[in-house]
């Protein structure tokens, strides 16, 4: 998926999508980072405060110029939901030990 010069990866924009990122937010994180740090084979993580959230995106230089593959997103500090699966057997398990005790 493209959305303005970035290219996302099938892995950024489902972490995007769970960790409630907009895409314009990841955008100004890429264009105008408040920090750049090298990696390595070319890839840069940018990290900016939006919203009182510190965004963090790792890309790579993509095919076309003027253009990065995002590789990853995150937000620092914020742990991921777990899945509505996981979500239902910790509470099995918590009403398992209720019951026992």
């Amino acid at each position: 998926m493209t959305y303005k010069s970035l290219i996302f990866t099938t892995h950024a924009l489902a972490r995007s999508k769970q960790r409630h990122l907009q895409l314009e937010d990841i955008y100004q994180t890429v264009k105008f980072p408040e920090k750049t740090i090298s990696l390595d084979k070319g890839k840069v993580k940018v990290i900016k405060h939006l919203g009182g959230r510190q965004i963090q995106v790792v890309t790579a230089p993509a095919s076309e110029k003027n253009q990065r593959l995002l590789i990853s997103v995150w937000v620092r500090g914020e742990e991921d939901q777990a899945s509505l699966l996981i979500q239902i057997f910790e509470s099995f398990k918590r009403l398992v030990k209720f019951m026992v005790n």
